[in-house]
C-alpha cells in the first residue's frame, strides 16, 4: 500500500513540473517575440535592476567579462533605461547579444 501511495505522488508531482515546463516555454516563446531575439541553444541570464544590489553588481561583472559569448544572452530588465544607461558601459548596451527590457517583459 506505501509503495503504491509514493508512486501516485511521484506521478502528480511529475505532472506538476510538466505543467510548469509548458508555462516557462510558453513564457519563454513571448519574451523571444517580445524583445525580438532567438535562442537556439546556450543560455539566458536575466539581471533584474529591481533587486539585490550586490547579486546585481556580481551579474554585471559577469557581463562585463562574457559579453563576447555569442550562446548568451543577456536580458537587462529596470523600469527605466536610464538605471540600465548609469550602471553598464555603453558599448555592452549596443552588443546584439545585451537586450534591454523595460516592460516588465521577463517578470510576467
Amino acid at each position: 500500500m506505501m509503495k503504491n501511495s509514493i508512486f501516485v505522488l511521484l506521478i502528480v508531482l511529475g505532472a506538476c513540473k510538466a505543467d510548469n515546463n509548458r508555462v516557462f516555454e510558453k513564457g519563454f516563446d513571448s519574451l523571444q517575440k517580445e524583445l525580438n531575439f532567438t535562442l537556439e541553444s546556450g543560455y539566458c541570464l536575466v539581471i533584474s535592476f529591481e533587486g539585490c544590489s550586490s547579486c546585481r553588481s556580481k551579474a554585471l561583472k559577469f557581463l562585463e567579462t562574457n559579453h563576447s559569448h555569442k550562446n548568451i544572452v543577456y536580458i537587462l530588465s529596470a523600469k527605466q533605461k536610464r538605471l540600465i544607461q548609469f550602471s553598464v558601459k555603453k558599448e555592452l548596451l549596443s552588443m546584439p547579444n545585451v537586450l534591454i527590457d523595460t516592460k516588465y517583459n521577463v517578470h510576467r
